[in-house]
């Protein structure tokens, strides 16, 4: 699932839904259409992405073919990445364009001034991680060394910035050109580090969350918690970087920032209820539970550019499938 709010205060949510991406756009909240992106015949279409460039929405997304599989194989080979946009309010959307090689998975997705940022798997999944940028017909791609899982924002000097994770450690690299710029936020061999979620405030000041766990596989033998897990988070608003651990339970974590008051609202599955971590600058936090949340996953938390209110989407699940919510305060 994906979701953003764009400056009119329009809610933009993708799902995957029967192989097929499924977005859905509300003004209000309440009243929402829907258009379902029907793949072609025999393949699948997943890890949807959506973002905003001014007045134009963009959605990636992941195709896969289905095979028969086999040791190893999840019988789903990635045959591409690709992408579509509309104009808002009321534009169509366009027809799906593929963007980099056929073996490619979108990981993160975002679009400034026209040009397509992304971050991407290859091989499917088995081969190394790339940054990759399309500017019309030109295409950069640079290697993101050791990394795993990637979160991606573009700075208001227009360069990239991915917060990744290597299995030992949380990297920040600053994207100038050919070139990566690379610090670590976070490192140690006692723990697996990962999931990592990112938003830039002013001045370009990077703010991550992230999870630790001891259980790196997440084996279904249950292996007890370390004395490192939980949930993370790291700043270097202060010219450093500095790290604070906010729960030591490690679960699904989103962060927003509102960068006109400086507060950073984090919200985690931890449990049963949703829970929300609430900081102005991040040394010290407020955490509450989120009322009517029990059974919810997959948390993303947004700023409303308009208001300046929070919205927190999420799913649930049932027998028949999963719903998608959204809470507002």
């Amino acid at each position: 699932m994906s979701a953003a709010i764009d400056a009119a205060g329009r809610y933009h949510v993708a799902a995957v839904c029967d192989g097929g991406i499924r977005y859905l756009t509300s003004a209000n909240g309440s009243s929402w259409k829907e258009t379902s992106f029907v793949p072609p015949i025999d393949r699948l279409e997943v890890d949807p992405q959506l973002t905003l460039d001014g007045n134009t929405v963009y959605l990636a997304y992941s195709r896969l073919a289905p095979t028969d599989g086999g040791c190893g194989d999840d019988g789903l080979q990635d045959i591409g990445v690709y992408t579509r946009s509309r104009h808002l309010p009321n534009g169509s959307w366009s027809d799906p364009v593929r963007v980099g090689g056929k073996a490619d998975r979108v990981q993160s997705f975002r679009v400034v001034d026209g040009v397509l940022h992304l971050t991407i798997t290859t091989d499917d999944g088995s081969g190394p991680l790339y940054y990759e940028s399309q500017a019309g017909p030109v295409v950069t791609q640079l290697l993101i060394p050791d990394a795993v899982t990637t979160s991606l924002r573009v700075g208001d000097d227009g360069h990239p910035r991915i917060a990744y994770a290597t299995g030992h450690a949380i990297r920040y690299a600053r994207v100038d050109g050919s070139h990566l710029t690379i610090e670590t936020i976070s490192a140690t061999n006692k723990t697996n580090l990962v999931a990592p979620s990112m938003v830039l405030g002013p001045g370009d000041r990077a703010y991550v969350v992230w999870t630790q766990s001891i259980d790196g596989g997440r084996g279904c033998a249950g292996v007890e918690a370390g004395p490192l897990d939980g949930l993370y988070f790291g700043t270097n608003a202060s010219g450093s970087w500095k790290t604070k651990r906010l729960s030591r339970t490690e679960n699904q974590a989103s962060l927003t920032l509102d960068p006109s008051s400086g507060r950073i609202e984090v919200v985690v599955k931890n449990g049963l209820p949703l829970i929300e971590f609430t900081s102005v600058g991040g040394d010290s936090w407020i955490s509450k539970k989120i009322p009517g949340t029990s059974g919810m996953v997959d948390p993303l938390v947004r700023l409303n550019p308009k208001t300046h209110d929070v919205s927190v989407f999420a799913q649930k699940w049932n027998d028949s499938g999963s719903r998608v919510y959204l809470l507002t305060k």
